[in-house]
């Protein structure tokens, strides 16, 4: 394999948790803490660090029913729920997810949680136990005051927790009970990779394969210094610094040995795994020389099929079903998502929105779960808020809502997001249908009580954020805006509200769906660079320059396969992109709106 310049020692860090870290944000230490991310689109019912083995950062589905009333189910300070700031990866908040059950840290403590009602399950530390209302010592590991690594793997039932003595506990999930304790003889090691029963994991001495079960027992170690990038297809793929400077290498999961190895020749760092999909090990590495983050996609035979300036792009997401490597940018008053193949970096799409992010980027990537995209977009003309849903593999916004929730996890129809203004925490939800006669609602914002369903009945009187109404019948509907009649309790008067400053008498909070394009200038489009793959969408002349009234050369059916040459033009006419007929080799010109990136082979 190709070995090119000389690096210096390796160091590794990775995006947090449910899911999210900023490239300012991951510098980190050698062997560095875990990344849990964004994700997309298969379900399951477990979620660690990396979303799976393979590291892409993906979430459990499915996600939000983008056809119910979505709302908050329930809501937790950010203080009460953990703090993932402490992971050293990004600050998604969750650790891990299993069975409806959600993992936080707060401390040096693992808390379990319900995804559905936010209530607390257990909480454990090192040294202590605690169930809700009554704490109890749990065993001590060796060493003295020992702390948790800030991350969890999962194995069926069992959490797998490192602590900073180079032990590894398993834990029961539901009860947090601990079932073993196996010392791995390092002074350090790393959270796991579980696949198949069997925990890769890095420590002081080298990486580890052990084998799980009630009585672990370690497979094999290779005494070599690395980061795990993610294990897939029987092979381990690490990061490490050799003979030849900074390596990829790959290793078998049946006994460490060697398979390949490769140097993508960055002189730096590579700084953070983003994934092994499909389309090969993507990595982020930074260049000492040149100050720049590149990214660098190594395939999965070891070759490096392509390496993009990363500055001032976000990755959130490498997807093994749709095969793309999900970018996102802020760029002055824009706001873009950007979605390129894995397996060559040409765009899929680019998503532009007139809108920017506020100061602290690192708070609001997009995350990816049961083929969607989830993204909180901010109007910096308007100062709204808007909660997006984006189809990741056409770039669509496909629904949006006037909520101002980061997204962090989505599992089982719920999704945990941030809430921008407060910090907590807060489940969404499909919301049930509370406004029902003889229900009571809790007013959310300050309005106006009228006599009839109508912005300009007879005001009856005030009403301020918090009051208590009774539904007292059946809504109605004027103008486009939903009423319910309702009875005030502080006055005694009765009247009508519209139904957006309602909430059920489960306190929770309606979302209002909105037209995304009021909300800000959308554009979806893909962009072809020199190579690309695609397909003609409609039957259309193929020119001898960007012209209409340029030589026609032949025409060209709908389905017709052809390969760009290099990037569009832009001409009086619009955008033209040349192109070569894959069948013929014939050569041309023709609008870039009648292209379409041809489907993966």
């Amino acid at each position: 394999m190709d070995t090119k310049a000389s690096l210096t020692t390796l160091t590794i860090s990775r995006r947090t948790t449910l899911q999210v870290a900023l490239a300012a944000m991951m510098a980190g230490r050698f062997l560095g803490t875990p990344r849990s991310g964004s994700a997309q689109s298969t379900a399951t019912d477990t979620w660690n660090w990396g979303g799976n083995p393979g590291h892409t950062g993906e979430l459990p589905g499915p996600g939000l029913d983008l056809e119910g009333a979505l709302g908050e189910l329930w809501r937790i300070p950010r203080d009460e729920f953990g703090d993932g700031y402490y992971y050293g990866y990004d600050e998604r908040e969750i650790a891990g997810y299993l069975n409806g059950a959600i993992y936080t840290w707060s401390g040096n403590s693992l808390w379990a949680r319900t995804l559905e009602e936010g209530q607390f399950l257990w909480g454990l530390s090192p040294t202590r136990r605690t169930m809700p209302g009554t704490p109890e010592a749990s065993p001590e590991a060796a060493g003295e005051e020992p702390r948790f690594s800030k991350a969890i793997a999962i194995d069926g039932e069992l959490l797998l927790v490192t602590l900073n003595n180079g032990h590894l506990w398993a834990l029961d999930a539901m009860t947090g009970d601990l079932r073993w304790d196996f010392d791995s003889g390092s002074e350090y090691i790393d959270v796991p990779t579980v696949v198949d029963h069997v925990a890769f994991c890095a420590t002081s001495s080298g990486l580890m394969a052990i084998e799980l079960g009630g009585e672990p027992a370690v497979r094999w170690t290779a005494e070599v210094n690395s980061s795990l990038l993610g294990v897939a297809d029987g092979y381990v793929y690490i990061a490490t610094s050799g003979a030849a400077g900074h390596e990829i290498r790959a290793l078998t999961v049946e006994d460490g040995s060697e398979y390949w190895r490769t140097s993508p020749g960055v002189l730096g760092e590579i700084r953070v795994s983003l994934g092994v999909s499909y389309g090969g090990i993507v990595v982020e590495s930074y260049d000492f020389e040149t100050s720049r983050y590149n990214l660098i996609v190594v395939d999965r035979d070891g070759q490096v099929s392509w390496t993009a300036d990363r500055s001032g792009y976000y990755a959130w997401a490498v997807g093994d079903t749709i095969t793309t490597l999900a970018l996102g940018q802020s760029e002055y008053d824009n706001h873009w998502i950007i979605s390129r193949f894995a397996e060559n970096g040409n765009s899929n799409w680019e998503l532009g929105v007139d809108a920017s992010r506020w100061s602290n980027p690192s708070s609001d990537y997009p995350v990816l779960c049961a083929g969607s995209a989830y993204a909180l977009l901010r109007d910096s003309y308007q100062d709204k808020t808007l909660l997006a849903i984006i189809d990741p593999a056409e770039g669509e916004v496909v629904g949006a809502w006037d909520s101002n929730a980061i997204p962090l996890f989505a599992a089982d129809g719920v999704m945990l997001a941030r809430d921008r203004e407060t910090g907590d925490i807060v489940a969404i939800g499909t919301v049930p249908a509370v406004l029902q006669t003889g229900g009571r609602a809790t007013v959310i914002e300050d309005a106006t009580v009228r006599g009839a369903p109508s912005d300009t009945a007879i005001e009856r009187t005030q009403v301020t954020a918090g009051a208590l109404v009774d539904v007292t019948g059946e809504g109605e509907t004027a103008n486009g805006t939903e009423w319910v009649p309702v009875y005030e309790h502080d006055t005694g008067q009765n009247g009508w509200l519209p139904v957006d400053v309602l909430a059920g008498q489960d306190g929770s909070v309606r979302f209002t769906r909105i037209n995304p394009y009021e909300f800000g200038q959308f554009t979806s489009y893909p962009r072809f660079s020199a190579g690309t793959k695609a397909e003609i969408t409609e039957k259309i002349d193929l020119r001898g320059a960007p012209s209409e009234s340029s030589a026609k050369k032949s025409t060209l059916d709908a389905g017709t396969m052809v390969t760009v040459t290099s990037p569009p033009t832009e001409t009086d006419e619009g955008e033209w992109c040349p192109i070569t007929v894959d069948d013929t080799g014939e050569s041309g010109w023709v609008p870039t709106a009648v292209l379409k990136l041809a489907p993966r082979s």
